[in-house]
């Protein structure tokens, strides 16, 4: 799916770094809508719910709260599935509400997932920003923290530690099958460089990937 205004998608473990790249390469699209998904008036395709209801009764443990989760990830999908008055920003994107879901999991069907992202990826991100920062760096950003909402902030820096690199094998999954499943382009920060020079290579793969971006 090509639009004339892309979806660009800023992915990594909590502390990487992913915000404050995000919100640094704003002022780069001035008219950019985001940085977290707008709602949609709910319309879920039958097969998107159908893929979304397996993988959501292969949850293990089973929580109150994960089918409001997964229609909110439906719901959510419209978004990507329809033409956009300007480009779309996010830090807390498709990607990050699946990791959400499916995170700190004892099991879950890895096939079901494929199926879902299989179905999901008809419309994917035009550019997933994937933000690699050693796990130590953002657990000593996490828990450096006075403020926010990341579910490892309570936790002692060790176990933070030991926590995201299970966090972050469940993002590289999720980017891997959006990228088996579409022609969506990766662009992968190291996010212990320059928040400035992260800026700069996101706008310069930005710039190769969708060439006639700022054309259409």
């Amino acid at each position: 799916m090509r639009r004339a205004n892309p979806i660009i998608e800023f992915v990594g473990v909590p502390g990487s770094g992913k915000s404050t790249i995000a919100r640094a390469f704003r002022p780069l699209l001035p008219n950019a809508i985001g940085l977290q998904l707008p709602r949609a008036a709910f319309r879920g395709s039958p097969a998107l719910l159908a893929h979304a209801a397996a993988l959501l009764m292969s949850l293990r443990p089973f929580r109150s709260n994960d089918f409001n989760r997964m229609l909110r990830i439906v719901e959510a999908q419209r978004v990507y599935a329809q033409p956009l008055a300007a480009p779309l920003l996010l830090e807390q994107g498709l990607i990050q509400r699946l990791w959400a879901t499916l995170a700190d999991r004892e099991r879950y069907s890895e096939s079901h997932l494929d199926s879902l992202i299989g179905v999901m990826a008809k419309s994917p991100p035009d550019v997933i920003v994937r933000v690699n920062t050693p796990h130590a760096v953002a657990a000593s950003r996490i828990h450096a923290r006075t403020h926010g909402n990341s579910r490892y902030e309570r936790l002692a820096e060790a176990e933070i530690t030991a926590r995201l690199g299970p966090a972050n094998d469940l993002y590289d999954k999720l980017v891997d099958l959006y990228h088996r499943h579409s022609a969506v382009a990766i662009i992968a920060v190291p996010g212990t460089d320059p928040v400035e020079e992260n800026v700069a290579r996101v706008a310069a793969c930005l710039a190769e990937a969708r060439p006639d971006f700022g054309r259409a």
